[in-house]
């Protein structure tokens, strides 16, 4: 016969370590963090890509992107969507569309920057054709709650995008984004794309640009560019190329002038990284690393960290794993709460579609 007492003590035993392994799972969770989708596949959203984020002053998580019409195709037309989490952004609610498609293409490709407590400006790319592709800005005077007109800021007479997530605010209150030109990039060669800057001294009432253009005439030369400040007036430049590597440049006078591109020790498979630096004194790189068995450049993407300023990268975790049939790039990041807080796209190629997708990173674990 059972002892009534062992029976008692068995079934404490069994609590506890049920109670033990709650917890355990519990700290394990909040010490890796977690993902959401922000806006996954509906009825006309089959492709939601190249967003950005921004934290409003109440805590509030509040991100846009562009949301296309039946079509993948980057030049489909596309109008910016918007939504916000007040649960650091496990739930999100929908804002709807907040601007319209204006270009005879498209409308997408958003960078959010805060001015002040309650002045956040809105950049984004306006696509008329291969040939004519221009930066657009909304300003919001009340965080983000309602938005302006939109207006032509930058126009350099030809296809001049910018990556999402590129526009930056200096520790010297300079705006600076980074862009990408080509004459034609529907003809590429002999119209190879070439980096550099246009920064503002004036919170983008007007622009100056950066000299020199940076080159390269091999494959479609240097694309989507995004820059990091590394201290104070000193900033890092970060091109997309097809030489197996991020190709960097720097700059000593808040992105004025650059040096010539060299390649990095930061592995790449011809896709946009994206390097933020955080109050450790960290740098953290979003990335699609080379490697073997992928069936496709962007299957995995990895977040690496320097200490040296970026002469060497060491990997931290990836963010998502190799998943055959899925491809994940296009970043955005923010440090807040301690914490990394990313958005970035999922591509489901079975289902041939795109989601704007969220993560959450204790800082703690970087």
């Amino acid at each position: 016969m059972e002892h009534p007492f062992l029976t008692r003590c068995c079934d404490n035993t069994l609590n506890m370590r049920l109670i033990l392994a709650i917890l355990l799972f519990t700290a394990t969770a909040q010490a890796q963090g977690f993902k959401s989708y922000i806006q996954y596949f509906t009825t006309g959203s089959y492709r939601n890509t190249e967003g950005d984020l921004i934290v409003k002053t109440n805590g509030q998580l509040y991100t846009v992107w562009g949301k296309f019409h039946n079509n993948l195709d980057d030049a489909a037309v596309a109008d910016l969507a918007a939504k916000v989490s007040s649960d650091s952004g496990r739930n999100w609610t929908d804002l709807g569309v907040i601007q319209q498609n204006i270009g005879l293409q498209t409308t997408t490709s958003v960078s959010l920057i805060r001015i002040s407590s309650t002045v956040v400006h809105l950049y984004f790319c306006v696509k008329n054709s291969n040939t004519d592709l221009r930066i657009y800005r909304k300003i919001s005077s009340d965080d983000c709650v309602t938005w302006g007109s939109p207006t032509e800021v930058i126009n350099d007479n030809g296809y001049m995008p910018a990556l999402n997530n590129t526009v930056r605010k200096l520790a010297s209150g300079r705006l600076i984004i980074s862009i990408y030109f080509s004459a034609n990039v529907g003809v590429i060669p002999p119209n190879y794309c070439m980096a550099y800057c246009w920064y503002s001294d004036n919170n983008g009432t007007s622009w100056t640009k950066s000299t020199p253009n940076l080159t390269r005439s091999i494959g479609v030369g240097y694309t989507e560019p995004s820059t990091v400040e590394t201290s104070a007036g000193n900033l890092l430049m970060v091109i997309r190329n097809n030489s197996g590597f991020q190709h960097f440049s720097t700059s000593t006078n808040n992105g004025a002038t650059w040096t010539a591109p060299v390649a990095s020790t930061l592995t790449t498979t011809d896709s946009p990284a994206k390097i933020i630096k955080l109050s450790t004194g960290k740098l953290i790189a979003i990335h699609n690393p080379t490697g073997t068995g992928m069936t496709d450049p962007r299957n995995v993407l990895r977040l690496s960290g320097s200490t040296d300023n970026g002469a060497t990268w060491v990997k931290i975790i990836d963010l998502e794993g190799y998943t055959a049939g899925y491809n994940f790039s296009y970043s955005s990041a923010v440090e807040y709460n301690d914490n990394l807080l990313l958005t970035y796209w999922e591509a489901n190629s079975a289902a041939g579609k795109l989601a704007h997708k969220f993560a959450s990173i204790p800082i703690s674990t970087l």
